[in-house]
């Protein structure tokens, strides 16, 4: 049945299955058997092709059903449970509509005595209301998603055809839309005065407001809407709260929950106020315009109080929690810089941001040695291998002819590096160290990296190189096929694209994905950021990730985790967007990438960060010469809010105000690394072991003596004992002698002074 849906034109997914009663989503107290989404980017799902359908039903994701997107649609959901049935015939009655006769497709749903699913086609240009009170138990869906027909309920009944099929839907009625049109905006009560508040003033608080809040802060937040909407906001605390997927996917029935919401009749409701004061305290600034039309003095768009950059929103959070339950010596700020990689290498094929903007990355994790960071670089490499793109992943970078070879064979090259310093730093001296070879390196590095949606040119010397390893290809498969050695039209398969690629050589290099991820020591990576080479546009066009305990307390409890069934499958429809290549000769997608769209909230705030990052480049400008960092710093505020909104389907406020606390703390902490680097060199020793304990000890962090004398080795530890006397004389830093509670054991901590 899901190819009549597939072929009228709707989008379709795969769903989890039910097995022996139980959802294959492996969570205990899942009450969604057979009703929720394989994949956590089901919002985002794309037009498939017939080949795409084919690999889908091979890999068991329509076994027991499919879920269709109500986009362009209107569904009538009706459940006898929450009294639909008579509800409908009332509903019928009001408009002088037949409905069930009327539209050209019904569906009984799985649950049986009279619920049942009618499908019409939406006028273009209309929104409308979920729900209304008067009509208890009937759903109006235009969003999310419905069942399909010929799926398995939990209760062993089927989503059966009532009459009609896919294609044939007419327009829903003009007396139903317009009984369900929304206006947009709500009247509500706030202080204790009457007050009208838009849609888009309630989705600008819940930005505020994290979705992974804690399940009596949700349901307040539910029961704020309900009250503040009359019930009609049902997708906005929907929408709010799929930014937290793992908790969503726990969430039990949660269109449920929100009509029970309406059921609370208390003489002190829970109204908008809350929102308000939740919002508030997230950084949002009250006197918005629904608040009796006053300014919103003092409020700041970009107010990151309280933000935890080791927690990113979404399903990247997931993979960052995963990462860190999977490492014996958690390292949260590297774990967060890889899995930003990961997840971004995964969709950055697929797809792109309505900026034109790609998710690749070049990013460097600093770390000391053995102290949690090799950990993380094997738990990207099983997120690569999860979504299928391992054949495109390197160890280390050899040359430009390499890099280019690379892109030839698989149309991403996607580099994790240890040790990425030292690689660096001799491709960065190249010809002092006698390979001359490699002096284009890093020019051709940046070339590619910012062509991920143009075309990168190749070099005579090079093409004639390329293309005769092409040819030899070719004709080693055309002669495997002549043997009869190609059965299965493997080899066929691999010639012809290899022909493919020959005859664009000379065209050169179509949408190559070129990302990095690095790791190294915290002593190779000072060496690396010299003012040159934060100058030169390299490192701005980077992150860095530094974990700066270089003792971190190991999980004497650890067990290792494996990845979850689900993410595993996220990340492979991250990649393949449906179009998966089972043989995997070649990593690419050959078409053009999908958009994910920006909401109207983030749209405004991406303004604010730009006008941001221009203000802070021309205060770098007129002092120190490092505006390269800033320039780039909206343009990694882009990619980054990209790649965690790519699960989500939709780019919020949320994606975006994390990603430009995350950016804006990378730009100041490599020019400050980068300057103290330039002073140290002209420094006497005193004054070098002064920046380096300064480093160490920034505002409200507390250190004591020992693990500063061990951060300070290249100096002997009395001399270290003496500058910190000095600082502590000099007014620079605070000192206590602190008993250990347990043992009795008298520290000496130090701290920066205020």
């Amino acid at each position: 049945m899901y190819k009549q849906y597939f072929e009228a034109g709707f989008k379709i997914f795969g769903l989890h299955k039910i097995k022996e009663g139980a959802c294959t989503c492996e969570r205990p107290d899942c009450e969604a058997a057979g009703k929720h989404p394989i994949n956590s980017n089901w919002q985002a799902t794309p037009d498939w092709d017939e080949d795409q359908i084919e690999v889908m039903e091979m890999t068991g994701q329509f076994e027991t059903g499919a879920g269709v997107l109500c986009m362009g649609r209107l569904i009538v959901d009706v459940d006898h449970r929450n009294g639909g049935c008579e509800s409908f015939t009332q509903l019928c009655k009001d408009i002088g509509e037949d409905l069930l006769g009327d539209c050209g497709f019904a569906v009984a749903t799985g649950s049986g005595n009279g619920s049942m699913h009618l499908y019409f086609d939406m006028p273009e240009g209309v929104s409308v209301v979920s729900g209304l009170k008067a009509y208890k138990g009937i759903d109006f869906k235009s969003s999310g998603f419905v069942v399909a027909a010929g799926s398995t309920h939990k209760s062993g009944g089927t989503y059966d055809v009532i009459h009609g099929d896919p294609s044939r839907l007419q327009e829903a009625p003009d007396a139903l839309i317009e009984l369900l049109k929304r206006t947009g905006t709500f009247s509500t009560e706030y202080e204790g005065d009457g007050i009208e508040v838009t849609e888009a003033e309630i989705v600008q608080m819940l930005s505020y407001i994290d979705p992974g809040c804690d399940g009596d802060t949700w349901i307040k937040i539910g029961m704020a809407l309900h009250h503040a909407t009359d019930g009609n906001g049902f997708h906005i605390w929907d929408d709010w709260s799929r930014g937290d997927p793992v908790k969503y996917a726990k969430a039990k029935n949660i269109e449920s929950r929100w009509h029970s919401l309406g059921k609370n009749h208390s003489s002190s409701p829970v109204t908008i106020g809350t929102l308000v004061h939740l919002a508030t305290d997230g950084g949002y600034r009250s006197g918005a315009t629904f608040l009796g039309g006053a300014q919103q003095a003092g409020r700041d768009p970009l107010s990151v109080a309280g933000m935890d950059l080791q927690r990113p929103p979404g399903f990247v959070g997931d993979v960052v929690k995963w990462m860190n339950d999977n490492n014996r010596n958690p390292r949260p700020n590297i774990t967060v810089g890889a899995a930003l990689v990961a997840v971004g290498n995964a969709c950055g094929l697929t797809y792109k941001g309505d900026f034109g903007e790609t998710s690749n990355l070049m990013v460097t994790c600093v770390a000391g040695s053995g102290t949690g960071k090799d950990a993380v670089l094997d738990n990207m490499k099983l997120l690569h291998a999860a979504a299928g793109i391992t054949p495109a992943t390197h160890g280390a970078i050899k040359s430009e002819k390499e890099i280019l070879s690379n892109l030839i064979e698989h149309q991403a090259c996607l580099y994790q590096l240890d040790e990425i310093g030292i690689q660096l730093g001799k491709i960065m001296n190249a010809k002092a160290s006698g390979a001359s070879y490699n002096e284009g390196t890093i020019g051709k590095i940046m070339e590619i990296y910012t062509k991920a949606e143009s075309t990168v040119g190749i070099s005579g010397d090079t093409r004639r190189e390329l293309a005769k390893h092409l040819a030899m290809e070719i004709a080693a498969a055309r002669k495997a096929e002549d043997n009869n050695e190609d059965s299965s039209g493997r080899l066929k398969r691999q010639a012809d694209r290899a022909q493919m690629r020959l005859d664009d050589l000379g065209h050169g290099i179509k949408k190559p994905f070129l990302s990095m991820a690095g790791f190294t020591t915290p002593e190779t990576y000072d060496k690396l950021m010299t003012p040159d080479m934060v100058k030169n546009g390299f490192i701005a066009r980077g992150m860095i990730f530094q974990d700066h305990e270089t003792n971190p307390r190991a999980n004497f409890d650890f067990e290792g985790r494996p990845m979850p069934t689900s993410m595993a499958m996220s990340m492979r429809a991250l990649y393949a967007g449906g179009h998966c290549d089972i043989e995997q000769s070649r990593i690419e997608f050959p078409h053009d990438r999908l958009v994910i769209k920006t909401d109207q909230a983030a749209r405004d705030l991406l303004r604010d960060v730009a006008d941001k990052f221009y203000e802070y480049g021309e205060e770098l400008k007129s002092s120190n010469g490092y505006e390269p960092i800033a320039r780039r710093g909206f343009e990694m505020t882009l990619k980054i809010s990209l790649i965690l909104a790519v699960s989500a389907g939709l780019r919020t406020s949320e994606h975006v105000r994390w990603a430009f606390a995350l950016v804006m703390r990378n730009c100041k902490e490599m020019i400050v690394k980068a300057m103290q680097n330039d002073e140290f060199n002209h420094m006497s020793d005193e004054q070098q072991r002064i920046g380096k304990i300064a480093s160490l000890l920034p505002d409200g962090h507390i250190e004591s003596e020992g693990k500063i004398i061990n951060k300070c080795r290249k100096w002997k530890a009395e001399d270290v004992k003496q500058t910190l006397a000095l600082m502590v004389k000099q007014g620079r830093i605070e000192v206590e002698e602190i008993k250990h509670p347990k043992n009795g054991k008298v520290v000496t901590t130090y701290w920066t002074k205020e």
